[in-house]
């Protein structure tokens, strides 16, 4: 049996009484909030080195209250959410084949491999296109990579959506979870388009699952309307932050939801999400499931993190405490992606 932190009094207002104002949520507020129930116990609860000095996240919280507002994801009743659920999309509850190729940025045009003279796209067996896309410049170190980039056309359209494949395991964890009138899911994304937003809720409808909001971190204008534009701010932490900020959302008189839950198929979010979260808010119950290809096209959610006795801290499912070190260097093994053809895409 996991023993959890004892959640905090709630607080009754009277009617009509203002709201208390609330300070950012910086390492200095987090031991001051929390240091009393864990001093004996555990070391001071210390964001990582990433997560800005001063972040004023009700700020963002506030911005992402408005963007859910203008995509039609109004806040629903958050006093009484018990749960939360976030999820990547991707290869975490979508089979997605969709090619990122490699263009140049004045014409559009292919970058053709040398060898095969055919024209070259990234992330076909894997889903770090970064990855494969520093790999395939090292391979190539004489290209004038810089009048190249990166084109996700295909990630962005809502017809290739509605063409893939669920991943049923985390479907159907998905549809038992938004089952709960107590629980509220979310949809965090790595794309850049905002087209994605209600492409996504319908494919996920269609399947019995009730989303309550979707967000795309790459989508420039929303990120920089959120701040999150910044130096050294990719992904990964563009994610973690986002989940922070819904968490916020959904505090009522200082307490916040008993429970959150993350789907990812990404090391790099799950860490960034494992770094912070715990760190924010302590007293939640945190699980995180890393969504693993077996091959085939067979994928299978892990739990590969909770919440441990001591606030801020996380443990393995079985127990084993979980170091810093250990969060940062976590890293499952997947098996290759099945590789699409990519004759559809080249028409």
């Amino acid at each position: 049996m996991k023993v959890r932190p004892q959640a905090a009094e709630m607080r009754v207002e009277q009617p009509g009484a203002a709201a208390p104002a609330q300070k950012p949520i910086t390492e200095r507020v987090l031991n001051d909030a929390y240091g009393t129930v864990a001093r004996s116990s555990a070391p001071r609860l210390t964001p990582p080195g990433w997560y800005p000095a001063d972040y004023d996240l009700q700020t963002l919280a506030g911005a992402a209250k408005g963007e859910l507002a203008r995509l039609g994801y109004p806040l629903h009743r958050p006093e009484e959410v018990r749960q939360l659920v976030f999820t990547d999309a991707d290869h975490t509850f979508l089979q997605t084949h969709a090619p990122v190729w490699v263009r140049r940025k004045d014409n559009g045009e292919h970058f053709f491999d040398p060898k095969t003279l055919k024209p070259i796209a990234v992330a076909l067996t894997t889903a770090d296109y970064e990855g494969d896309y520093a790999r395939l410049r090292l391979e190539h170190p004489n290209v004038a990579w810089h009048d190249y980039t990166l084109d996700f056309h295909w990630y962005g359209r809502v017809d290739e959506i509605q063409r893939s494949k669920p991943i049923a395991p985390t479907m159907h964890a998905l549809r038992e979870y938004t089952r709960d009138d107590l629980t509220r899911a979310f949809v965090i994304t790595a794309r850049s388009s905002e087209a994605v937003v209600h492409g996504l809720d319908r494919f996920l409808k269609k399947r019995g699952v009730d989303i309550a909001g979707v967000f795309a971190v790459n989508e420039p204008k929303k990120m920089e309307a959120l701040g999150l534009n910044g130096p050294g701010m990719d992904s990964a932490k563009r994610k973690a932050l986002i989940m922070a900020a819904l968490i916020q959302l959904h505090m009522t008189n200082g307490k916040p939801p008993e429970k959150v839950v993350f789907y990812d198929d990404s090391d790099a979010n799950l860490v960034a999400a494992m770094q912070l979260l715990p760190k924010l808010f302590p007293r939640i119950h945190f699980e995180f499931h890393d969504v693993r290809h077996q091959g085939g096209g067979d994928f299978k959610p892990v739990c590969v993190a909770v919440s441990s006795a001591i606030p801020g801290r996380l443990m393995q499912v079985h127990g084993a405490p979980l170091s810093e070190q250990a969060i940062a260097e976590y890293k499952s093994n997947d098996a290759p992606l099945v590789a699409p053809s990519l004759a559809p895409y080249l028409k």
